[in-house]
């Protein structure tokens, strides 16, 4: 065992730690006979000499910073972030079992016009609100799940197994019906898909079920600080549950997908009340029916429609539009160019947005704390992990150094 742990000086103030486990270490060490010294030498930030003298950052985001690091420090951020751990939330939406089929594609097909693929490998994700309720589990202690498993094959051990301790899962069942798959074949060398199949039934429940979920949700609902829903628009939001979460949660944050298999059928419009909504702007655009305004005109008209006064239009790679009723509108860049994969992007913005907008924070912390967990969670592959706390307070130091 070593007598004597070195650690850099600026691990000196275990407060400054974001990964919290300088004090571990401490224990640790002390508890072999060692004992922990902190250098005290002149440091030098990588991470500051390179937002510095490099240009790591898209031009708008550098000057977006610039003004940014004058209001905020990371300390404060993950501070604030910290503080969400007591709230008390339920995400309902569609459970969705991600499957990505890794090929190699080969040559064309000299009988047919497609291109076959050698199957390689297969990974399976927990996504829709599976992925919704473990990204918001990292951050709030109590998260509570209801969705919609079919009995054909429930994948329901899988999802039990992939759901974050602190998820609590109520599970309604529909028969004659598969829990939803959705699965990709994927070019492995570049993750560029190929062909994707639904695996789904898309129909709305069975009256027997929806009234199950109903009398559930009569009961339950009022009880939580923020409700998330992540509609899919695969048939488990009908009107009835719609209707019971706009008239009894004390905070509604929504998001209703459009994705190729219900696309122009599942807008945000069909939620009579919002406490905040995060969409991206195809969707807003087709809730209005509207492909040439402004999309600040558009979206002034569906929050109040929905009385709505905090809403977020993500636009891909040129960031996001962050609108709150007494500020207006404010346009956040993006903070990285490297994309992996969007898939589950727009989730997990949803995810850590919406207790952010729940527990009050300005509008343009949102957006800056929603583009950060953006630029991660494109860098990961479908599903297979969440943005957890410990990185997205790593990068909201190196943008703020």
């Amino acid at each position: 065992a070593p007598d004597v742990y070195c650690k850099g000086s600026d691990y000196a103030d275990a407060r400054e730690d974001l990964t919290g486990k300088i004090s571990d270490e401490e224990v640790a060490i002390r508890s072999v006979g060692g004992r922990i010294h902190f250098t005290d030498e002149i440091t030098f930030s990588s991470t500051q000499l390179l937002n510095t003298h490099f240009d790591v950052f898209p031009d708008e985001a550098q000057s977006f910073l610039k003004d940014f690091r004058t209001k905020y420090t990371a300390r404060d951020i993950v501070s604030r972030l910290q503080g969400l751990k007591g709230m008390r939330v339920l995400v309902i939406g569609d459970a969705i079992i991600d499957e990505y089929h890794y090929c190699s594609p080969l040559g064309k097909s000299p009988k047919e016009i497609l291109i076959p693929a050698k199957y390689l490998y297969q990974e399976t994700f927990a996504g829709g609100i599976l992925a919704v309720a473990n990204h918001i589990a990292g951050f709030c202690d109590k998260v509570d799940m209801i969705t919609c498993l079919g009995l054909q094959n429930t994948y329901e051990n899988f999802i039990l197994e992939h759901l974050k301790p602190n998820v609590s899962a109520k599970f309604f069942y529909r028969p004659n019906a598969p829990t939803i798959v959705k699965r990709r074949f994927v070019e492995v060398d570049i993750l560029r898909k190929m062909f994707e199949v639904y695996l789904m039934d898309g129909t709305s429940l069975p009256d027997s079920v929806n009234q199950q979920v109903q009398r559930y949700l009569s009961s339950s609902v009022g009880d939580y600080d923020l409700v998330v829903a992540g509609d899919y628009g695969h048939g488990f939001l009908g009107s009835e549950i719609i209707r019971l979460l706009c008239q009894g949660a004390k905070f509604l944050a929504v998001n209703a997908q459009t994705n190729s298999a219900n696309i122009g059928f599942n807008l945000i419009t069909k939620y009579p009340r919002a406490d905040y909504i995060c969409v991206d702007e195809p969707e807003i655009r087709l809730a209005t029916h509207d492909n040439i305004s402004q999309v600040e005109s558009l979206l002034t008209g569906v929050t109040r429609q929905l009385d709505c006064h905090q809403a977020v239009v993500t636009r891909g790679h040129r960031g996001s539009l962050v609108y709150d009723e007494r500020n207006g509108f404010l346009a956040i860049p993006v903070f990285s160019r490297e994309v992996v994969d969007r898939v589950g992007a727009g989730d997990a913005y949803l995810s850590i947005t919406s207790p952010c907008v729940a527990a009050g924070f300005p509008a343009e912390l949102v957006g800056f704390i929603g583009n950060t967990v953006g630029a991660l969670k494109i860098r990961i592959v479908g599903n297979k992990s969440s943005v957890e706390p410990v990185p997205l307070f790593k990068y909201i130091n190196t943008l703020l150094k």
